[in-house]
Formats: C-alpha cells, sequence, structure tokens
C-alpha cells in the first residue's frame, strides 16, 4: 500500500484537486456501447490483459456482450453508472 508523508499531503491534494477540475473543464465525453465478448475483449485488453470478460457476461446468455464505457481513450467493461461527460460534475 501506497502512502503519502504527511507533510506532503496538502500539494498533493492540492495538485489533485487542480487536475480533477481540468477533467472537468474539458468537458470530455463518455461513450457507452454494448460489443460482442471478442470485440470488447480486443478493445479492453488491447494495452494489458487487465479485464476477464466472463467476470462482465452471464453464463446464461446465449450471445453474450459486454458493456464498455470509454472515457478520454480509454476503455473499460463496467456495468455501473456513469456521467454523459465530465463537465456535468461543476459544482
Amino acid at each position: 500500500k501506497g502512502s503519502i508523508d504527511i507533510k506532503a499531503r496538502e500539494e498533493f491534494l492540492s495538485r489533485l484537486k487542480e487536475a480533477y477540475q481540468q477533467l472537468i473543464n474539458e468537458d470530455i465525453h463518455t461513450q457507452i456501447q454494448t460489443l460482442p465478448v471478442d470485440e470488447a475483449e480486443e478493445l479492453c485488453n488491447r494495452l494489458a490483459q487487465n479485464f476477464n470478460m466472463k467476470d462482465f457476461t452471464s453464463p446464461s446468455e446465449e450471445n453474450p456482450s459486454v458493456r464498455v464505457v470509454t472515457v478520454a481513450g480509454w476503455n473499460c467493461p463496467c456495468g455501473g453508472t456513469h456521467v454523459k461527460s465530465t463537465g456535468v460534475l461543476k459544482e
């Protein structure tokens, strides 16, 4: 587990808040698509084998598909809730 020295925490938090605000201001669009397993596998694991598509499908499905969320060029299989763009996170 990582840790941040107590003396560096305030500066780190400030930099983190600045980066978060920059992402919000960029208003990055979220793309959500449902793909066949082989396409989702190719798209989501193109850089590293991080995802097991079996974790995102039901064994009872005849033609399983995977919901893929893409934000800022990063693809991830996901079944959760996402904002339409980072801009909706503005205060």
